[in-house]
């Protein structure tokens, strides 16, 4: 059974404006601005688009940088390959664990490739909208491969 994976688009965005007084001083401050917060990492990805990526006929997992101007031509059948799908270090500070003992499903994993211990059921990370059994995401998000609501980034 040949499956496909998508591979998410990350983009980490920091707002610095600078403020200007009739003193000769100019002083930077973040401004707290009324922006929503950008969606979550999908499971097994940093914010930095460092994500643990599987190959379904293998089920061996990769850390790959999905940026496309790193790994342009990475598809499933290419993942092995370092030169084509480049390899990254996964940030603990930021995103989403995926595979070993979470039950969290990692891209291109099913719920075949989970540990017994997960009782052939998946989870979705803390704060994020379960939609196995069909149902519905809120809007603005997407039904991924890890049957977990995933923000879409726009």
């Amino acid at each position: 059974m040949r499956r496909s994976i998508v591979l998410p688009v990350l983009v980490p965005v920091l707002v610095l404006v600078a403020s200007c007084q009739s003193e000769p001083e100019t002083t930077l401050a973040v401004h707290d601005l009324a922006v929503p917060a950008p969606p979550a990492p999908p499971p097994g990805c940093d914010c930095f688009g460092c994500c643990t990526l599987c190959d379904p006929a293998s089920g061996a997992c990769y850390d790959i940088a999905i940026d496309p101007s790193t790994s342009p031509s990475c598809t499933t059948a290419t993942l092995a390959d370092p030169t084509i799908c480049v390899r990254c270090t996964r940030m603990a500070i930021c995103g989403t664990p995926c595979g070993g003992g979470t039950c969290i499903l990692c891209p291109g994993q099913d719920v075949n490739d989970l540990p017994p211990s997960c009782n052939g059921a998946t989870q979705c990370p803390s704060g994020v909208q379960s939609c196995s059994g069909g149902q519905a995401c809120p809007a603005q998000t997407y039904c991924s491969s890890s049957m977990c609501c995933v923000g879409v980034i726009q």
